[in-house]
C-alpha cells in the first residue's frame, strides 16, 4: 500500500464519510476482560459529535506514516472469514468469532474500546487527461478494525450541578493502539494478499498474528532504526560521511518515502566513503540481511552527540558539517555565517579584536 492510496481514502472519508462508511460495530471491554458494551449501528445515525469521534479513530488507522504506524503486510493467505464478513456486516452475531478472538488474544489492563468499520468505495477511474470518472469499474470492500484502550482522568475541580466541585476521575476513550485494514488498498485497488496493520509495534500484536498468516512479519520503526544503526556502526563511517548520510535520506524520503533501501541503494549511498564489497556484505547481513524501510530512517534533523555537546542541523545541511584538528583536538563545525543567536540570543559570531 503506498502513501497515495492512503491520502485517497482518508480524502474520500473527508469529503463525505456517509458514503464511505456504512456500519460500525463496536465493543467495550472492562479490565477485567468482561464485554460491557456491544452494538452495531449506522454512521449515519450517530450524533454529530459521536460521529466526528469515531471518523478521527478511523483516520487515525489510516495514518500516512507507512513504516513507522502503519505497515503494508504480505499474507500467505488470503483471510477468509473476514472476506466473508464484509458481505455480512448487517448482522451482528456475524461478529462473534472476530469479538472472541479479540477477548482471548488481547492482554490488557485497562478498558478498551474496538471498532470495526465496513468500508465500501467506487473507485471512480483516471482519465487520460488526468481527470477523474464519476463512477469506476472497482468497487473497494473492506474491514478496518481498531482497539482504542481508556484511560483514567485524574480527579480536579470543576464545574457541575450548578457549583464548582471536584470531579470524580473516570475511564476515556484513546487514540487507537493498532488496528489494520483488510483487504489492502494498493495502488487504487483491493489486494486480498495484503494487509494494513496500524501499530507502533506490530511485532508484539498477538491478536494480528492469530487473525492473519503473514509472509513477512513486519518489523517497528524502534526495530529498523536499530537495524539500521547497527549496519552504519559496523562500516565505521566518519562523521562527515555519516551526515552525508542523512542528507540522502531525507532527500530520497522527499521523493517517495514509501520506498524501502534495499541492499544496492544502501551499498551506492556508502560505497563512497571507503567501504569494502567485503565489509558491506558482512555489515548488511548482521544487521538482518533485509530492506529498511526509508520512512523508518529518514529524519528532518541530523543530531551529532559526543561527550561535550549536542550539534543538530537539518538534513539537508548535513553536508555543511567538517570534521578539524586543532592542536591535537578534533573538532566538529558548522558554518556561522548569517544571524547567530545563543539560546535565543543574537550573538556575533567571533570575539571582538582587542
Amino acid at each position: 500500500m503506498r502513501k497515495q492510496d492512503v491520502k485517497e481514502l482518508r480524502k474520500i472519508i473527508k469529503r463525505d464519510d456517509s458514503a464511505i462508511i456504512d456500519w460500525i460495530y463496536s465493543l467495550y471491554v472492562s479490565p477485567e476482560n468482561e464485554l460491557r458494551y456491544e452494538a452495531l449501528e449506522r454512521l449515519g445515525n450517530m450524533e454529530d459529535s459521536e460521529r466526528f469521534r469515531h471518523v478521527k479513530i478511523i483516520n487515525n488507522v489510516l495514518s500516512t506514516a507507512l513504516g513507522k504506524r502503519t505497515f503494508s503486510v504480505p499474507l500467505k493467505f488470503q483471510q477468509e472469514e473476514l472476506l466473508l464478513l464484509r458481505k455480512n456486516v448487517s448482522d451482528k452475531d456475524n461478529f462473534t468469532k472476530l469479538r472472541d478472538l479479540l477477548l482471548d488474544k488481547y492482554i490488557h489492563t485497562d478498558p478498551y474500546y474496538a471498532i470495526a468499520v465496513h468500508i465500501v468505495y467506487d473507485i471512480p477511474k483516471k482519465l487520460s487527461d488526468g481527470t477523474r470518472a464519476d463512477d469506476g469499474s472497482e468497487v473497494y470492500d473492506a474491514l478496518l478494525f481498531a482497539v482504542c484502550p481508556a484511560k483514567l482522568t485524574k480527579s480536579a475541580l470543576g464545574f457541575e450541578n450548578e457549583r464548582v466541585s471536584e470531579l470524580k476521575p473516570r475511564w476515556v476513550i484513546g487514540n487507537p493502539s493498532f488496528g489494520f485494514l483488510y483487504p489492502s488498498f494498493s495502488e487504487r485497488s483491493e489486494d486480498r494478499n495484503e494487509a494494513a496493520f496500524y501499530s507502533a509495534v506490530p511485532e508484539e500484536e498477538a491478536f494480528l498474528g492469530d487473525l492473519f498468516e503473514v509472509a513477512e512479519q513486519p518489523i517497528s520503526e524502534k526495530a529498523q532504526k536499530e537495524r539500521f544503526a547497527q549496519l552504519i556502526g559496523d562500516l565505521h563511517l566518519n562523521v562527515e560521511d555519516a551526515a552525508g548520510l542523512t542528507a540522502d535520506l531525507i532527500e530520497r524520503a522527499e521523493e517517495n518515502d514509501s520506498a524501502s533501501l534495499g541492499k544496492v541503494d544502501l551499498w551506492r549511498m556508502v560505497s563512497e566513503s571507503g567501504v569494502t564489497d567485503e565489509e558491506f556484505e558482512e555489515a548488511y547481513k548482521e544487521a538482518g540481511n533485509k530492506p529498511i524501510p526509508l520512512a523508518a530512517v529518514a529524519s528532518a534533523k541530523t543530531v551529532i552527540q559526543t561527550d561535550s555537546g549536542v550539534i543538530t542541523v537539518k538534513s539537508a545541511l548535513a553536508p555543511l558539517i567538517e570534521t578539524r584538528e586543532i592542536d591535537g583536538t578534533t573538532y566538529i563545525m558548522i558554518p556561522a555565517d548569517g544571524a547567530v543567536t545563543v539560546n535565543g540570543m543574537p550573538v556575533a559570531a567571533l570575539k571582538r579584536h582587542e
